[in-house]
C-alpha cells in the first residue's frame, strides 16, 4: 500500500514539473482561430448637438514604454511570485489602419532581449494583437519592458497598448494591468 502511494506521488510530482525549453523563453504571438464574421456596413451616427462628444487625441505615430512585471516579491524568505504577461496592442480607430513598426523586449537593466516582431505589422481598424511572455520566462526580471513603435498615414485615435499580468497557482490567483506611456510623439507635418 505504501509503495503504491509513493509511486502515485512520484508520478504526480514528475507530471507537474515545468520544463524550461528554449521555445518557452521567447515572446510569442497569441494566435486566435480566425472567425469569419460578416462586416457590418454602418455609418457612425450623426453628432448630437445636445450631447457633444469629446474629441480624443489623434496621432500619426508614437513610441510607447510598456512595463512588464515578470515577478513580484513576497514575504521575506519566500520565493518571488513568477508571473505570465500578455502584451496587447489594440487599434482603437474605427476607420483607419495603423502599422506596428517594432516591438522590442528589454530586461531590468535596459538590455535588449529580443525583437518581438520581425517586420512591420499592420493593424486594421479595430484590430488587436497579443504577445505572450510565459511564466517560466524570467529573463526580463521585475523591471522588464517593451518599447512599441507604431505609425499611421493619417492621424488616428491613439491605440490602447498595455500588459496584462497574471498568476495562478493552487488556490492563489491574481491579475493586473500595466499601461503604456508615450515617450516619443511623431511630429505632424506643417
Amino acid at each position: 500500500m505504501r509503495t503504491c502511494f509513493e509511486l502515485t506521488l512520484c508520478t504526480v510530482l514528475l507530471l507537474s514539473c515545468e520544463s524550461k525549453t528554449p521555445s518557452e523563453n521567447r515572446v510569442s504571438e497569441v494566435k486566435h482561430p480566425s472567425k469569419k464574421v460578416p462586416a457590418i456596413a454602418r455609418e457612425p451616427p450623426p453628432p448630437d448637438p445636445a450631447h457633444p462628444m469629446q474629441r480624443l487625441p489623434h496621432s500619426k505615430g508614437q513610441t510607447l514604454y510598456v512595463p512588464v512585471y515578470s515577478s513580484l516579491p513576497r514575504l521575506p524568505e519566500r520565493p518571488d511570485d513568477e508571473l505570465s504577461a500578455v502584451l496587447s496592442v489594440r487599434n482603437t480607430d474605427r476607420g483607419t489602419s495603423l502599422t506596428v513598426q517594432s516591438i522590442d523586449y528589454y530586461d531590468t537593466e535596459g538590455h535588449a532581449l529580443e525583437p518581438v516582431i520581425s517586420e512591420p505589422t499592420p493593424l486594421a481598424a479595430l484590430e488587436s494583437r497579443q504577445f505572450l511572455i510565459r511564466q517560466v520566462d524570467q529573463r526580463g526580471g521585475a523591471g522588464a519592458n517593451f518599447l512599441v513603435t507604431w505609425t499611421a498615414t493619417e492621424p488616428v485615435t491613439e491605440p490602447i497598448v498595455e500588459t496584462v499580468h497574471f498568476f495562478n497557482r493552487g488556490n492563489r490567483a491574481f491579475a493586473f494591468v500595466g499601461r503604456a506611456r508615450v515617450i516619443e510623439q511623431a511630429a505632424d507635418p506643417p
